[in-house]
């Protein structure tokens, strides 16, 4: 990703994983998981940090945020 000079990615969210999203941190790189619309995978992603992520619930998305985050 760096060799072709983008900042972020965003892959399926059925490929992504803690040491992914770890490693591209580490690269200075975003990661925004598409379609993510299950709360648990919504969860365990905020919970790894995830840049953020491409669902059709952004009020779901908004709701676990803000849950995890009082």
């Amino acid at each position: 990703a760096n060799s072709i000079n983008v900042d972020g990615l965003h892959p399926s969210f059925r490929i992504v994983n803690e040491a992914l999203i770890n490693d591209l941190h580490q690269h200075n790189l975003k990661i925004r998981p598409y379609t993510v619309n299950s709360v648990h995978v919504m969860e365990a992603l905020f919970y790894w940090n995830v840049d953020g992520l491409i669902t059709d619930y952004p009020s779901r998305a908004r709701d676990i945020l803000q849950r995890m985050w009082i």
